[in-house]
């Protein structure tokens, strides 16, 4: 597996974990200002299964003095986490089903307070300037 991060100019760090049995494993961290290309994922046999969650998350950093909207253009904003993975097996990938949950059941919110306290840490990544006059 590899993976990619993505923003405009607001973001500062992209992080990707795998939630399994009350744990987040971090899958990788980026600075969606440093090239888009993939990296190496932080363990190397890391597997993905049947009941794994797999959530991202991007800090932005802003003193815009008007609003920031989701969309295209490097006035907007966007926040992707991208993973690349194959298997040599086909049988492996049992139903594309497994890649969705019941909105009626799932709910985000649920583990947002058992984030790692890390997530949004620069340590270690590689230095990276800002474009946008009001990026801080």
């Amino acid at each position: 597996m590899i993976y990619r991060t993505h923003s405009h100019n607001l973001g500062v760090v992209t992080t990707g974990y795998r939630y399994r049995d009350g744990t987040y494993t971090e899958i990788g961290r980026m600075s969606p200002q440093l090239p888009q290309t993939f990296y190496d994922i932080a363990e190397p046999n890391m597997n993905i299964t049947t009941g794994d969650l797999l959530i991202s998350r991007c800090t932005m950093s802003s003193q815009r003095k008007f609003a920031t909207n989701i969309g295209p253009t490097n006035r907007d904003e966007m926040c992707n986490f991208y993973i690349m993975y194959y298997t040599s097996r086909q049988e492996d990938i049992k139903d594309e089903r497994m890649c969705f949950r019941d909105h009626n059941s799932f709910h985000l919110k649920d583990y947002l307070s058992t984030l790692p306290q890390n997530i949004s840490s620069i340590v270690g990544l590689p230095k990276f300037e800002r474009t946008d006059p009001y990026a801080v």
